[in-house]
């Protein structure tokens, strides 16, 4: 019993922890594309722009 909760929270932890980085990496992203200097390093390279991911709803 006791290991399957061991088990259980490792997981947890883990999703948690990938949630949180995610929403560091959005952010960044939302950071950079809002900066104009990024958008025209992209055009000027032949690259699409790409749009920015959203923040998806919190399914905790």
């Amino acid at each position: 019993m006791k290991r399957e909760w061991s088990r259980i929270i490792f997981i947890i932890t883990f999703m948690i922890m990938g949630i949180l980085i995610g929403r560091v990496m959005v952010s960044a992203q939302i950071a950079q594309l809002n900066d104009p200097e990024i958008i025209r390093l992209f055009t000027e390279k032949g690259m699409e722009v790409p749009e920015p991911l959203s923040f998806a709803p919190c399914i905790c």
